[in-house]
């Protein structure tokens, strides 16, 4: 089954569609989009995370938040969407950042594991020059290895 296409765009920090060549909307496996997605929306910021920008605003992708939080019994997803890499907009270059961002990775495409998608996901972290982060993913998956390299400026 195909997906449309997410395709990642570094100079502008975000993804976007690509159309084919043929006009429609271009389509792929999903893999690459599944963890464009499950990188760049925003999980909710969890208690005891330090948010740089001085908000108090723990963002979070909205379709993670009960649907009415006065209802007794409703909580959100058990299964959040997103991760907390937006909390690294800003961080210092230092050795802490790179292991945050890699923990942050990790967390976000564990859902690959769980729900059977792939057999591991790795995620290593590097600052290519200053001011960017880069998270390298590697997905094994049926035996095939598939890598993404997603580049994106924190500062």
């Amino acid at each position: 089954m195909t997906d449309i296409a997410l395709t990642w765009n570094a100079a502008t920090g975000d993804a976007d569609m690509v159309l084919a060549p043929s006009g429609d909307l271009q389509t792929d496996l999903g893999l690459q989009t599944a963890v464009i997605l499950s990188l760049f929306t925003d999980a909710r910021a969890q208690p005891g995370d330090v948010i740089l920008n001085g908000s108090s605003d723990p963002r979070g992708f909205w379709g993670d938040l009960p649907i009415d939080p006065a209802a007794q019994g409703v909580t959100a997803r058990p299964d959040p969407i997103g991760s907390r890499l937006w909390l690294l907009d800003r961080a210092l270059q230092i050795p802490e950042t790179l292991v945050r961002a890699q923990a942050y990775a990790q967390e976000a495409l564990q859902w690959l594991v769980d729900d059977n998608v792939a057999g591991s996901v790795t995620a290593v972290a590097t600052f290519p020059r200053p001011g960017w982060i880069q998270i390298a993913i590697e997905i094994v998956q049926a035996g095939s290895s598939y890598q993404f390299s997603f580049p994106w400026a924190n500062s």
